[in-house]
This record gives C-alpha cells, structure tokens and sequence, in this order.
C-alpha cells in the first residue's frame, strides 16, 4: 500500500495483485473497448471477442449523477456496475482512495434462464477536503481464471457538504466533470427557497453575497481556481440567483428546469453588461459558451428530488464499418431499475457525408438492429433511453461506410449490332450503385476519334452518336460516382458503306507456321490453305447484307472445306482494312458463321469459323482462328500474310 500526497497526481495502482492483473490484461485485452465518458464523469464497456456486452462501470463524481438527472440516485463519489448475471464473468473493481487500495466484487449468480442485465450500486462513502484524482478499474474474471478488461481510467473524487437546514442550499459538491469538451472543476449546489431573490435586484445581491460566502466555508474552491475563474463563477451565482426575475422567457427542457446549480470554473469571465441584461441572459440562460453564447444547458429553477428511481443506461456497442447501401449490425444495450426502458436509435452525419444522405434502421426500437445508408462517410449512431421519469441517457458509435463502386451494365444485342453509315448507333448503358445518393458522370470513347461526358440520368449512360465512314468500331463507356468509384463495358459495332468499295483475293497461306498460335483447337486439318473470295455489294444492294461473290477456303490436308452460302455485310474501311461475316457449310454441312478479314498493304488474311447455333457471334473458343485470342474488331486482329496469290481492296 502507498499513501497519497494532497494534490499530487498518484501512481497508477501498484500492489502485487493488481501488477500481475495488470500483466495478463494486457495480454488478453480486445481492441477498441475504452469508451468515452456519457453521462457520468468516466466510464467503461467491456465486451467479449465477438463484440458482446459483458459489462459497463461508471463512476459519479460529487454531485455529477444529481446535475446530470435531477435527482441523487447512486450518491456521491460512487459506482454502478450494469452486469450480465449468470454468464460466467464475475466482475470486479480496484480503486484508490485516500491512499489506500479498495476492491470490490459484484455477484455473477445465476438469474433464470437467460442471462439478463442487472444494476449494482457501490458506495465509496469517501469525500475529500478538495478534490482528489483517483485511479480505477473494471475487469472481468470467469472461473478459469480467465481475465478481461480495458485500461485504468483517472477520475476525480469530488468534495460534498450537506447540511438539511442549511442556508440558501442543502447539498454542494466541488468536482471535475466534462462540461465545456473537457474535465473541467464545477461547483453544484441543490438551492432553497431562500436561494431566489424575490424578484429585486438589491434582494438579489444580498442574497448572491451571502451564498457565496456561505458556499467558500462548505465547498471552498482549491487554490488552482483562478482569480479569474472566480470571478466568472461568482456571475455565473448571480445570475442564477436572479433568474426568477425573467420568468417571463421561455424554460428551456422538457421538464421546465433541474434542481441544481452548476458553475463552472471554464466559463469565459464576460462582462457584468452581459449578465444584467435581460435578452443576453434570455441568449445564454447563465450557461455560456466561451463565446458568450448559450450551452444549451438547462437554465437554473428549482425541482424535485426523488432518489428512488435511477437513471436508466444506454451503451450504443462498439464502432461498426461497413459500405454503403449494405446492413451494418448494431448491438446496444439498455437498462433501467424499473424494467425496460424505451429505446430509441437516431443518426446524424460527420466527415465526408454528402448533402443528402439518409440512413434507415430495421428498427429505431429495437436496441440490436441493422442500418443501411445511402453514401459513404461517417455517421454517429445514438441510442437513447427513456424510463419516463428521468431525463433521457444517450450513448454513441461512429459508424465508417466505405464508397461502393457502381455497376455498369450494357444493353442486349448490342455486340456485333450492325449500322450503316450515317445512321445513329444507340448505346444502352444502365447502372446500379448502392450509394444511392451518389452523382454518377459518363464518359463515351467513341473509337472514332471523339469522346463525350455528360451527367448520367435516371441510373443511365445511354446516348447516341453517327459513324460517317463503315468500320468496326469498340465504344467504351465508364460510369464514375462522385467518391471516385468507377466501372466500364465496351461493346462493338459494325458500321457498313455500300459505296465503300470491295475486296478479291486468291492465293494460298500457312496460318499455323504464320501465327504464334495454333489455327486449330479441335484439329479440323492441317496443311495449307487455299483461298479465293470477292464479296462486294452490287448496284441494288442497300445492306447490310452484300449479294454479289463468293467464298471459299480449303486445307491441303483435305478434311476441312468451307464454302460461303451468304454474305451478312462487308465493311471497307477508309484505309483499305476489310472484314466480311457470312453464312456457309463446313465439309458439306449446314450451320456455320464465318469472318473474314483481308488487307492489301500487308496482304494479309484472317479466317474465324464457328457455329451460330452455339453463340450467335464468334467467341474465345471458335472451331477454327487464324489468329486464336486476337481482338475481333478490325482495328486490332491478328491477320496472317499469305505466301502467294493477291488481295486488293477496291475503292471508288
């Protein structure tokens, strides 16, 4: 044991026992359990590997519980201990006090069938003459041995007075408590009728003079409080004490006021001009900001104190990440000694949410539940209970949604569609995105050249665009959100000119020597290929089907012969690069596509067979390619030089 000096920061808990729990704690301790302080002065969740509530502890510090909930509940410089009875985990508190090393452990037996949570109080019974820093803390420990737990946590003992004929008030505590965004030392006092001023402004300051002084004897402040501070807490009295005189204004809060006065040392010192006149302290209510402004607290009238009904508690469970447009679990908890209270959960965007979002829970009611949000960001999740007696209890989470790319989806039978130049091509291009309160922008690269971005519509990229010259041309279209998520699809066309020109060829290559791939996968012949064809569209042809030619290739190995029954459409681009597709019998049989694509400057050719009854264009797997796994746009094919004869392309 160790004795503690007067206003010295003690150690953190040092005997053998709480050194070696100290040790497997850090060993076994979950990430991310340490929560933030609510509505007492500190406080601490300990949840299981999987999330699950175990249990939480706080501890009331002076007169912080009776400020917070209008009533003394636990007393003063206390704990509550909310625990899951029956489930193993026997919870225990270590904590300094007065030099001293104090524990205490709280009965895990057995409370039905299911385990439910159930509230303890623990008195520390201690007040020192100023206010005292202390360390504490809450493990858990099953009967393994097993041990779990967060960090210590560093509070404040707060001083308490109570005398039940006392002068102007009965209770008064000097504490630190969070007030202003951070600890800072507060006086609260429960006033007496005595305490109001009769509504005169000499009564009034008889009154503020004497309370005060009366305040230093019982609960006087330590000597760290500034001049300064002083000054600004005796205004902040004042101000209380002649409040009756503006009842005029409307009572801020659902009950119509709080039972306690509440100084604090981290108010601005403002000018006395802003507290004698009427609309600033109808502005600032005796609670102002650094700024002057009001905090927002409730403004200072008398009120009951009925100590036989608690505070309910609420524990919103950890922070959740996710993505937006999916469920994100959320696992709260709620209590109160009087049964179940109501539970509420509400939202409320942070960082980098855009203007618009919504957020929707499978149910605000129920303390587990799931939330769906339509943006990414972060979000604050609150849940809140009610007990209809006490002021409501609200706990919080940080909700992190990551952006969800869109999905892009492009429109049937629009691959190898075929168009005549001149005419409009429409692209369909349709898109979901979880993020329903994304922006969405497209972006057309037509193959031609030109390029187009617009603003999507209604989950569309659609638009249109005019090829003037015959080509097969690759459209890629990308959809971006405005989070920078993007995906794209392409999707080729062919484009016919019956003015375009023509193309003949004979002669003979060797497609497998030629190309770096086999010609064949399913072996229909080896050998040589013999070609002749001179498909061309003739003075009535309007297209895109071409009725003028013939075509015809043969292997020397004589097992694969492919004649050309039709001609869907030719295509002669500007450059002399042609491709024709058509219909034909392979070895005497029906039911075969073919590809065709020729050039002059290199004379150079390329064949694809497949069956249409299997896929209606040529896919990865087509019975026979000269150029197996090249892109099937012209732009881009592989083409095999052939080894005599000629190709010449015709053009007007």
């Amino acid at each position: 044991m160790r004795a503690l000096k007067p206003r010295t920061r003690p150690r953190r808990l040092r005997t053998l026992a709480g050194a070696v729990l100290l040790a497997v704690v850090g060993l076994l301790l979950p990430a991310g359990l340490a929560t933030q302080a609510q509505a007492a002065t500190s406080d601490t969740v300990v949840t299981g590997e999987d999330g699950e509530f175990l249990a939480k502890a706080t501890f009331n510090s002076g007169l912080s519980y009776f400020h917070e909930y209008w009533r003394p509940g636990p007393g003063v410089n206390s704990f509550q201990v909310l625990d899951v009875c029956g489930d193993g985990w026997t919870p225990h508190l270590l904590w300094e006090q007065g030099g001293e090393q104090k524990t205490a452990t709280v009965s895990d037996d057995d409370c039905g069938i299911f385990p439910v949570p159930r509230y303890h109080v623990i008195k520390t019974g201690y007040a020192p003459a100023e206010p005292e820093e202390m360390d504490w803390w809450l493990y858990l420990e099953n009967e393994n041995g097993d041990i779990v737990g967060n960090e210590m946590e560093t509070d404040w003992y707060g001083t308490y007075s109570y005398e039940p004929e006392g002068a102007y008030f009965v209770h008064g505590s000097v504490y630190k408590d969070f007030t202003v965004g951070h600890r800072s030392l507060t006086v609260s006092v429960t006033p007496t009728s005595d305490a109001f001023s009769t509504g005169t402004e000499e009564r009034a300051k008889e009154i503020t003079e004497d309370m005060w002084a009366k305040m230093q004897h019982r609960i006087p402040l330590p000597a760290e409080v500034t001049a300064d501070q002083r000054d600004s807490m005796y205004k902040q009295l004042w101000c209380h004490v002649r409040w009756d005189i503006f009842t005029e204004f409307p009572v801020v809060g659902p009950e119509g006021g709080g039972p306690t006065w509440d100084l604090e040392a981290e108010r601005e010192n403002i000018p006395w001009d802003e507290i004698d006149d009427v609309a600033d302290v109808q502005r600032h209510q005796c609670n102002w900001d650094a700024d002057g402004t009001g905090h927002g607290y409730i403004p200072p009238t008398d009120g009951g104190s009925d100590t036989g009904n608690l505070a309910p508690m609420a524990d919103a469970g950890p922070d959740r990440t996710g993505t937006e447009g999916k469920t994100i679990q959320l696992n709260g908890t709620v209590w109160d000694d009087g049964g179940s209270p109501q539970a509420e959960w509400t939202y409320e965007p942070l960082a980098g949410v855009d203007e618009g979002a919504r957020c929707v829970f499978a149910d605000a009611a129920a303390t587990r539940t799931t939330l769906t949000c339509d943006d990414d960001g972060e979000f604050r999740v609150t849940l809140t209970a009610r007990d209809g007696t006490n002021r409501p209890v609200s706990d919080s989470a940080v909700v992190t949604l990551q952006n969800a790319a869109p999905v892009l989806t492009l429109g049937a039978d629009q691959d190898w569609s075929v168009h005549r130049a001149g005419d409009t091509v429409d692209l369909g291009a349709t898109f979901t995105d979880p993020g329903a309160n994304d922006t969405h922008n497209c972006r057309v690269t037509w193959d031609d050249g030109s390029t187009q971005e617009y603003p999507a519509k209604a989950g569309s990229c659609g638009s249109g665009h005019t090829f003037d010259t015959a080509g097969m041309y690759t459209m890629k279209v990308t959809v971006t959100d405005d989070d920078g998520g993007s995906d794209w699809a392409e999707v080729m066309v062919v484009v016919y000119d019956p003015d375009a020109g023509f193309v003949t060829g004979g002669g003979s290559a060797d497609p497998e020597t030629a190309t770096d791939t086999p010609a064949t996968l399913t072996a229909p012949g080896k050998g040589t290929a013999k070609f002749t064809f001179n498909p061309k569209y003739l003075p009535d042809d309007e297209g895109p089907a071409a009725s003028g030619g013939k075509v015809a290739y043969r292997l020397s190995s004589g097992d694969f012969e492919l004649d050309g029954q039709s001609v869907d459409w030719l295509v002669v681009t500007p450059d002399g690069r042609t491709a024709f597709r058509g219909t034909g019998t392979l070895n005497g049989e029906d039911g075969y596509g073919f590809v065709a694509y020729a050039t002059q400057e290199p004379e150079a050719l390329r064949l694809v067979v497949w069956e249409p009854a299997a896929s209606p264009h040529p896919d990865g797997n087509p019975r026979y390619d000269t150029g197996r796994g090249s892109s099937y746009d012209l732009d881009n094919a592989s083409l095999t030089p052939i080894s005599r004869g000629a190709i010449r392309v015709h053009q007007p």
